[in-house]
């Protein structure tokens, strides 16, 4: 086989972007009293391919581990110099890559590579292993430098990068030359042609999408720019992330202006989709040219209600039916039991009990399946399905109740809520992982625990666990306590704290569009309301919003006797002229720790016939962000706005701060009513040195980008957004048709929402936001729907017609609908109408 190399150079200031890579490899892993217990890694087999007999070349031959076999690939670091390795993995596993690349430093000095990354790194450099110096890392990351020896032509570095998964993974791996050779080449092994690689690379990486949500009627559709000057034959295939492949097409041709779209005729659970564009099949298969660009993106089979149409049994069934077509998925198992004759299908019970017995990250969600499926069981007295589960409360109950669950608080709730129901069902059985004890013992703990909990939510909110995944799953924990745990008072306080949840939502949502900002958001109903978890929720309650893949909580609801409040069955049907209002909350603790509320957030919100604006005004400042979504704007289901100032450039909602959520520095933001203001601030170099909007295009009726200005007509709503450092609409590329660029990690936005409701037109609402916008050194300040002058700047406090104005406030909740103190003890909602609701629990 002869030899070559595709050649690249590292960045300018050192950074090795191109790598061969094999992968992953996977050790299985127990969690034992809640750590994890891991075989010592085997290196033998590791150290034989250094040898100068075994060159890595890509795909032939591959590297062996052991007795497995994982082929060498091609792999890119992302824009931030970052090989994105981010991942979601339910059970707990020792996980394993191998790097390869050959370098040419270009000259003889004293050369170290710095690589940070999420886990643990060993080098070998010529066959040698270098010794690492541990440096000072930051957040997940770990910093290793290792000083390379003197050596006249090519390094050949081998890497070998460990780490420990279970759930959420935010993987990744940046290498760095010290001191930074920006001359230096980069040369990967290969037997392919390399010039014919290098041009499908560019080819294959050029396409864009100008969405990333896709509904059976919007076919999907790749483009490459009007300008092209490029050809090529590609291979398109729309795959699910299992593997399994619904639309594939072998040969496209691209040229200039070329679109290619796919057929989306085709059957199959809607949700995540990997579209991949690669060579035609005998260029991939036949000639090994293995390289490959993959998209997410999401199919939805459903429409988003905007108006109630159906009544609430047709929402039920419609429900369960978007559940059934979720194979291999124990709350689909769960959905089935619903419908009258249909047999359980008993293996996945038994793989539902794997599932826990291995460890995963889903233990609580999972044991909460099986505790539902054995109810249900139970009604259709079925003895043999019973049978499977016999014994399985007290030997597989999830221990994270006992252990803790770090910064986890809804896992930990739902942790208790396990304990009360696996303890009913065992009450004299000995738990394993649990010293012993009783199951009597641990229904009174996880209730006391569960008790203590709920009413902290109930007197002081959500923060730090009001993402939409976490509301659904206090739902979920909610109506499963209230159902089995025996207790009426426990019950009562389980049922009082869905209705607050669901209050919370009716409240904080236009037209079934949840828009409220938050300390903690999921990257994908950030975009796209179809993609939240609680779109099915509000469906299901009140008719608007629509069944998606997350059916967790549908079904637990669909099957029990809960039924939300007539008072916010109509408030999550109201539409307001306007609406103003303020929340006091505090971060919510874990069941095992105290909870006394002593870091307070506030939230404002402003709500029209016409959209919807919220933030958090003033939220930790300055401070490093997580996956806080600190302010938001929409005007309908995608018109979705937001700005961050992002530390990765990954899209992965396992990285907490990524692309879309989260900050690398949270800015200053303040709001009132229409007009929001918000300064960011880079003060570190985990700063990207932008900031950036999500700016839906194709969600929009009519839009208006200029050089500091962006303005967006959807509905009978407007929206106009400023960036004191220009913005760019971005065109390629993961981000584009939907991502606004604005250069420079310290920034100042601007956004205003208008709409028919103001009596003010496109037109006249935009010459408004440009003809009152005055900018200063130190203040911002523009003219709102009412006239009036709002100002503020990053050291200079809010004022409206120069009287400053306080946003935080005294009370818990502050609204038309309910005005509460904090900490409260009871909750009087009030409807648009004459309906109301008391929640007393203090």
């Amino acid at each position: 086989m002869q030899v070559n190399t595709i050649p690249y150079r590292a960045t300018s200031d050192g950074f090795l972007d191109h790598w061969l890579v094999a992968g992953p490899a996977d050790t299985e892993a127990k969690i034992v009293s809640g750590r994890m217990r891991l075989p010592a890694p085997d290196f033998l087999s590791v150290l034989d391919c250094l040898g100068t007999q075994q060159r890595p070349v890509e795909w032939e031959p591959p590297l062996r581990v052991g007795s497995d076999s994982h082929r060498w690939m091609y792999r890119c670091s992302l824009a931030d110099h970052r090989l994105d390795l981010a991942d979601t993995h339910a059970e707990p596993v020792l996980r394993r890559y191998w790097l390869y690349v050959e370098v040419l430093p270009g000259h003889q000095s004293e050369l170290a590579l710095v690589v940070e990354a999420a886990g643990k790194v060993f080098l070998w450099a010529n066959g040698r292993e270098v010794e690492a110096e541990c440096l000072e890392g930051g957040g997940s990351a770990e910093r290793f430098r290792f000083a390379l020896p003197r050596h006249e032509g090519t390094l050949r570095l081998f890497l070998e990068f460990r780490a420990f998964v279970c759930g959420a993974w935010p993987g990744f791996l940046s290498t760095c030359l010290e001191p930074h050779v920006g001359s230096a080449r980069i040369n990967l092994p290969t037997a392919v042609n390399p010039e014919r690689r290098l041009g499908l690379e560019a080819v294959i990486g050029d396409f864009a999408l100008d969405r990333h949500v896709f509904s059976r009627t919007d076919p999907i559709t790749l483009r490459w720019p009007e300008d092209y000057d490029r050809t090529a034959i590609l291979g398109f295939n729309l795959r699910r992330p299992d593997g399994a492949t619904y639309v594939e097409v072998m040969q496209a041709e691209v040229k200039v202006g070329t679109e290619h779209a796919l057929n989306m005729d085709f059957t199959g659970p809607d949700g995540r989709y990997q579209l991949t564009v690669k060579p035609h099949l005998q260029e991939y298969y036949e000639e090994n040219q293995r390289v490959e660009c993959v998209q997410d993106v999401y199919v939805i089979d459903h429409v988003f209600e905007q108006t109630p149409e159906q009544e609430d049994e047709d929402r039920v069934q419609r429900l369960l039916q978007a559940a059934f077509r979720h194979q291999e998925h124990s709350y689909r198992e769960l959905a089935v039991l619903q419908r009258p004759g249909e047999e359980p299908d008993r293996r996945l019970l038994e793989d539902c009990i794997r599932t826990l017995a291995e460890g995963s990250a889903d233990a609580e969600t999972a044991f909460l399946a099986l505790w539902q499926m054995g109810r249900d069981l139970e009604a259709r007295r079925d003895q043999e399905s019973l049978a499977i589960l016999d014994g399985s409360w007290s030997r597989y109950l999830p221990s994270t109740a006992i252990n803790g669950v770090e910064n986890n608080p809804v896992r930990g709730f739902l942790a208790c809520v396990c304990q009360v129901l696996a303890g009913l069902q065992d009450p004299l059985a000995v738990f394993v992982g649990f010293g012993g004890r009783l199951g009597s013992d641990l229904v009174r703990e996880g209730a006391t625990l569960a008790q203590a909990w709920m009413l902290n939510r109930l007197a002081r909110g959500f923060g730090g666990c009001e993402s939409e995944v976490e509301l659904s799953l206090i739902l979920l924990g909610c109506s499963c306590l209230a159902e089995g745990c025996g207790d009426e008072d426990l019950a009562n306080l389980s049922l009082m704290l869905m209705d607050r949840v669901l209050f919370g939502v009716a409240c904080g949502s236009y037209r079934g569009v949840y828009g409220l900002a938050s300390t903690g958001a999921d990257t994908d109903s950030v975009l796209d309301a179809r993609l939240g978890a609680l779109a099915p929720v509000a469906y299901g309650a009140w008719g608007l919003g629509t069944a998606n893949g997350h059916i967790q909580t549908p079904v637990a609801l669909a099957r029990s006797d809960y039924e939300a409040p007539v008072v916010v069955r109509e408030l999550g049907l109201f539409v307001p002229d306007a609406v103003w209002s303020r929340e006091r909350y505090a971060r919510a603790g874990e069941p095992v720790t105290e909870d006394t509320g002593d870091e307070e957030v506030h939230r404002v919100a402003w709500r029209t016939a016409d959209g919807m604006l919220s933030c958090l005004p003033d939220y930790r400042v300055g401070e490093q962000g997580h996956r806080e979504l600190v302010w938001q704007a929409v005007l309908g289901v995608a018109a979705k706005v937001h700005v961050n100032g992002p530390a990765s450039m990954s899209t992965n909602d396992a990285v907490p701060r990524n692309f879309w959520r989260g900050n690398a520095r949270l800015p200053r933001v303040v709001q009132w009513q229409d007009v929001l203001m918000a300064f960011y601030r880079g003060v570190d170099a985990g700063q990207l040195g932008f900031t950036h909007a999500h700016f839906p295009v194709h969600a929009f009726a009519e839009t208006d980008i200029r050089e500091h200005w962006a303005f967006g007509r959807h509905g009978t709503g407007w929206l106009g957004l400023y960036a004191a450092n220009g913005l760019e609409l971005i065109t390629s590329g993961p981000g584009a048709g939907r991502e606004l660029h604005s250069p420079g990690a310290d920034n100042t936005w601007l956004c205003l929402m208008g709409g028919e409701g103001s009596g003010e037109d496109f037109d006249a609402f935009r010459e408004r936001l440009t003809s009152t916008l005055a900018v200063a050194s130190d203040v911002v300040s523009i003219a709102n729907t009412e006239g009036q002058t709002v100002s503020c700047g990053l050291a200079v406090p809010l004022t409206v017609d120069g009287k400053p104005m306080d946003l935080a406030g005294s009370l818990h909740l502050d609204s038309p609908f309910c005005r509460a103190p904090y900490p409260a003890s009871a909750l009087t909602i009030q409807g648009p109408g004459t309906s109301s609701l008391e929640l007393a629990f203090g």
